[in-house]
C-alpha cells in the first residue's frame, strides 16, 4: 500500500517536472523572439533579417534606431546564434553582394557589399570602434572590420551580440536587403554558414529554433516515459 501511494505521488511530480520543464524552454524560445526585435532601449525593431543555414540555427536582425543628441541615427545589428558554431573558433561575418540561393547553398554570393568603393588596394584598413569614420575607411558589408570576429567558447555553439552601424542602410539604393550574410571561420574562405537578408515572418523564426523545440520536447518525453517505467516497476 505504501510503496502504491508512493509510487503514484513520484509519478505525478515527475510529470509535472517534465511539463514546466517543456512549458520554460517554450518561454526561453519566446523571449529569443522578443529579444531579436527590440534594441537596448526597448525600441521595436524592423523585421529585416537574416535565418541562417547549413546546420546553423540563429538569426541577424537589423533595424533602424534614432539618434540622440549629437549622433546619427544608425542601424542596430543583433546577432543571436543558439548552435551549430564550434567552440573556440572565430568566426568572420560579412554581407554578400548577391542573394543567397535556394535549397540552402553558400554559393555565389559575391564580394563583400562595397558601393562606396572603399577597399580598392592592399591598403585596406577598416577603423574598427570608431563609427564616424565607418563609411570613410570600411566596406559597408564589413562587419567584422567594423564590430570584430564571433568568438565561440560554448559546447552548444552560441553568440550573441549587439551592435550599432550608422553606414548600414536599410532602404533606398544601397540598402542591404536582398544581399546575404556570410559566415566563415577566420582565416578561410569557405562560407559555412549564410541567410539572405528580408523581412521576416513568424514561420521564418519556427524554422530557425525547430531544432531546439524538438529537443525540449524529446527531452520531456523521455522524463516522462522514464517516471511511467519507475511506476510501474514499484508497482509490481
Amino acid at each position: 500500500m505504501r510503496c502504491h501511494l508512493f509510487c503514484r505521488g513520484l509519478l505525478l511530480l515527475t510529470a509535472l517536472a517534465a511539463i514546466t520543464h517543456a512549458q520554460s524552454n517554450d518561454e526561453e524560445i519566446d523571449m529569443f523572439h522578443d529579444e531579436e526585435k527590440t534594441d537596448s532601449t526597448g525600441e521595436a525593431l524592423g523585421q529585416l533579417g537574416a535565418v541562417f543555414t547549413s546546420g546553423v540555427k540563429g538569426v541577424v536582425w537589423f533595424g533602424s534606431t534614432q539618434g540622440g543628441a549629437g549622433k546619427l541615427a544608425s542601424v542596430s545589428v543583433n546577432v543571436e546564434i543558439k548552435s551549430g558554431l564550434q567552440k573556440g573558433k572565430r568566426y568572420t561575418w560579412n554581407i554578400r553582394d548577391n542573394s543567397a540561393p535556394k535549397g540552402g547553398k553558400c554559393t555565389n554570393l559575391g564580394n563583400v557589399y562595397d558601393p562606396y568603393m572603399v577597399n580598392q588596394s592592399n591598403l585596406y584598413q577598416c577603423h574598427r570602434g570608431d563609427s564616424n569614420s565607418y563609411r570613410a575607411t570600411c566596406s559597408i558589408g564589413d562587419l567584422s572590420g567594423k564590430f570584430g570576429t564571433l568568438n565561440v567558447t560554448s559546447e552548444e555553439g552560441d553568440v550573441s551580440g549587439q551592435f550599432d552601424d550608422p553606414s548600414l542602410e536599410l532602404t533606398g539604393t544601397y540598402s542591404v536587403e536582398n544581399r546575404t550574410v556570410a559566415l566563415q571561420v577566420s582565416g578561410s574562405k569557405d562560407v559555412v554558414a549564410c541567410g539572405t537578408i528580408r523581412f521576416l515572418e513568424q514561420s521564418d523564426l519556427d524554422a530557425a529554433t525547430a531544432g531546439l523545440r524538438n529537443m525540449f520536447t524529446y527531452t520531456s518525453l523521455v522524463l516522462s516515459s522514464v517516471s511511467v517505467v519507475v511506476s510501474w516497476f514499484h508497482l509490481l
